[in-house]
């Protein structure tokens, strides 16, 4: 599979809004995999969930840890048109720095495998606290310094790359960027 969205998540339960949003009629038709590991505590919202996401056409699912390069590979991200990385608990008890570790975990394992990749493929992701953004920006500098085998000598801070200040303007719920914050504080 190429030139798909790559979508890596917890829990399925709330992806159909993101899924919909893929599937929008002036956009063109893509196939989308969901990587999400299908805990036993989750199971009964994840069913219900993937019937409704399972209407739509060309939406596959992969058994499998987002964090895991294993199942990266298995998802082909290498290839796709674009990864989402949307935050949700590994644990049913998690909190909130457990959470955007995680997400983070996956933001890592993403660049690193893009690094060698030939196609130019966007990641966005989402974390629930502003705090962690910083932690973003040393991931953005990663992947550059991967792709280039050479530090970025452009003076920008990291809050101001990893929100893409430089490039981009992000709102509270979506961005043309790399990041999307959650439950952004008022």
């Amino acid at each position: 599979m190429r030139a798909h969205w790559v979508i890596l998540t917890q829990i399925l339960d709330d992806l159909e809004h993101i899924v919909v949003r893929l599937r929008r009629p002036h956009l063109t038709s893509r196939s989308i995999v969901i990587v999400c590991p299908l805990h036993d505590w989750s199971q009964l919202s994840d069913d219900r969930a993937w019937k409704r996401i399972n209407t739509f056409p060309g939406v596959h699912l992969i058994k499998g840890i987002p964090q895991q390069e294993e199942d990266l590979a298995r998802a082909n991200v290498r290839e796709s048109q674009g990864v989402i990385l949307v935050s949700g608990k590994s644990e049913a008890d998690a909190e909130l720095v457990q959470i955007d570790s995680n997400t983070l975990l996956s933001a890592v394992n993403v660049q690193t495998m893009l690094a060698s990749s030939k196609h130019d493929v966007r990641m966005v992701g989402e974390l629930n606290d502003e705090d962690h953004i910083e932690h973003y920006g040393v991931i953005s500098e990663v992947r550059a310094t991967l792709q280039t085998g050479r530090r970025s000598s452009r003076a920008v801070s990291q809050r101001e790359a990893a929100l893409g200040l430089q490039h981009y303007e992000l709102n509270r719920s979506y961005a043309a960027g790399d990041i999307v914050l959650a439950n952004f504080p008022e």
